[in-house]
């Protein structure tokens, strides 16, 4: 079967959980979350490489209860959902803490005149929503350097 592009609800690869909940440090309210991974063709520069996306969706507690209750969430068998995992890309950090994109693991810090680059990815239900990605710094950057980095 061709998964290329589809959205699949998957077992999150530390805990093997489907839905993980947590509690929200302020507020004591219940909340979990949902890992969805696609598969994407990107193209850059004239370059085009295959891309793993995951996203995680995170639900109240409420709606996590829903989920289970309906059976649709079960480990070992990836379910499908509308929509997309998009890339955004800015030189301001997404969330605290967050380190800046890399040039393959453990590599130099990519950079867009100077600063930094994060990305962050996110699951969509807006299939018009695009991928937002911003201009490297070129040097000593190649087509090869640069998809190696594309599936991060």
């Amino acid at each position: 079967m061709n998964n290329l592009g589809k959205a699949l609800v998957i077992a999150h690869p530390e805990t093997g959980e489907i839905i993980t909940r947590f509690t929200a440090k302020t507020g004591g309210k219940e909340f979990a979350k949902i890992r969805v991974d696609s598969m994407t063709l990107e193209v850059s520069n004239g370059f085009s490489t295959f891309a793993k996306r995951s996203a995680f969706i995170t639900i109240d507690g409420e709606t996590a209860d829903t989920f289970e209750e309906m059976g649709m969430l079960v480990a070992g068998q990836p379910y499908p959902v509308e929509g997309k995992i998009v890339v955004r890309e800015s030189t301001k950090p997404f969330y605290v803490g967050q380190k800046p994109k890399t040039k393959g693991k453990g590599g130099e810090v990519v950079l867009n005149n100077g600063q930094p680059v994060y990305r962050d990815t996110e699951f969509v239900t807006d299939m018009t929503t695009q991928d937002e990605f911003i201009a490297t710094d070129k040097v000593g950057v190649t087509n090869t350097a640069y998809a190696g980095n594309a599936a991060e």
